[in-house]
C-alpha cells in the first residue's frame, strides 16, 4: 500500500513539472506561431510586443522574414518612439499616400517632425522594401543618435559620402547595427522584419543614454 501512495505522489509530482514547463513553453511561444526561443531576433520581437510596439497578423503569426515597406517601418518608429499618430499635422502631400491610407498618420507624423521623408519625385514610396542604408538613417534620426563622419575600413562596401554613412557609424558605436559580415554592411539589401525588431530593440536600450 505505501509503495503505491509513493508511486502516485511520485507520478502526481511529475505531473504538476511537466504541467508547469509545458505551460511556461505555450506562454513564451504561444504569443507568435512562428517565432521559437532559438531564433536570434526572437527575444526583440517578444520584448517589442509586449510593449505594444509592434504586432503580428490575425493568423497569429509575426512573419520574422517578411521584408518590411517603408509604410510599416513608419508605423514601427512612430509606436516605438511614442509619437502620437493622431497628432493633427499638415499633409506631406506624397503621391502615394493618400489619407485614408492605413499608414498615412504614421507617415505624416513622421515627416513632420524630419525623421522621415520622400523621394524627389513627391513619392513616399510606402510599398518599397526598406533597405538597410535607409533603415541606419531612420533608427538614428527616431532616436537622436549623433551622426559621425564615416570611418573607412569598417566596411567595404559604405561609401563615406552615402546619405546613410553617418548616421551609420553611430548605430555601430552603441552596437544597434551590425554588418551582414566582418566585412560587408549590405546597405542596399532590405530589411526583414526580425531584423527591424532587433534594431528597434537595440535601439530602445539607448533611451537615456543618448
Amino acid at each position: 500500500m505505501n509503495k503505491c501512495l509513493r508511486l502516485l505522489s511520485m507520478v502526481a509530482v511529475l505531473g504538476l513539472l511537466f504541467s508547469g514547463f509545458y505551460s511556461s513553453n505555450v506562454s513564451a511561444q504561444g504569443t507568435f506561431t512562428d517565432m521559437h526561443p532559438n531564433m536570434e531576433s526572437y527575444q526583440s520581437v517578444m520584448g517589442l510586443h509586449e510593449n505594444d510596439i509592434i504586432h503580428g497578423f490575425s493568423d497569429g503569426t509575426f512573419r520574422p522574414y517578411d521584408q518590411v515597406t517603408r509604410g510599416q517601418a513608419a508605423k514601427m518608429v512612430v509606436r516605438a518612439i511614442n509619437l502620437d499618430p493622431g497628432q493633427e499635422v499638415p499633409n506631406p502631400n506624397f503621391s502615394d499616400v493618400p489619407t485614408d491610407h492605413e499608414f498615412y498618420p504614421y507617415i505624416a507624423v513622421l515627416a513632420y517632425h524630419g525623421l522621415m521623408g520622400g523621394y524627389g519625385d513627391g513619392r513616399f514610396g510606402i510599398e518599397d522594401k526598406l533597405q538597410r542604408g535607409q533603415m541606419a538613417k531612420l533608427i538614428a534620426h527616431a532616436y537622436n543618435i549623433e551622426r559621425h563622419p564615416w570611418k573607412s575600413g569598417q566596411f567595404k562596401d559604405v561609401d563615406a559620402n552615402a546619405f546613410y554613412a553617418p548616421y551609420l557609424t553611430g548605430l555601430i558605436e552603441k552596437n544597434i547595427a551590425t554588418g551582414t559580415s566582418p566585412t560587408e554592411f549590405s546597405p542596399g539589401k532590405f530589411v526583414d522584419r526580425g531584423q527591424m525588431a532587433i534594431f528597434l530593440y537595440r535601439a530602445e536600450q539607448t533611451r537615456g543614454k543618448n
